[in-house]
């Protein structure tokens, strides 16, 4: 969450889990916010595991990536529907932010 709480997720079976990344932020004027990424390995992860051993299951946990990047020559902006004053400058104010901050940690309070 963006106050920094921690959520678990379920993805049900058969499903993907997408993530949006600081592009699709940038193209809705932050109607779709770009997501933090995280694996917490907690007591309901212990116990998941161990079942899967009890039950001789497969204990691997497969996670892929795939960056995908628009056009590294082009400016992004907010998209016609997404296009106002207000998205405007909150795409101003991010796009600053985000390469004020490149190369150092951020951490959400």
């Amino acid at each position: 969450m963006r106050t920094g709480e921690k959520i678990p997720v379920a993805v049900p079976d058969g499903c993907l889990l997408l993530q949006a990344g600081i592009q699709l932020e940038m193209l809705t004027g932050g109607h779709i916010a770009a997501g933090f990424h995280e694996v917490v390995y907690n007591e309901a992860t212990e116990a998941a595991y161990q079942k899967a051993l009890k039950e001789k299951r497969s204990t691997w946990r497969i996670s892929s990536t795939l960056f995908s990047h628009i056009r590294p020559d082009v400016l992004l902006g907010p998209l016609e529907p997404f296009r106002n004053l207000v998205t405007l400058l909150f795409v101003k104010s991010s796009f600053l932010n985000f390469w004020m901050n490149i190369g150092r940690s951020i951490e959400v309070p």
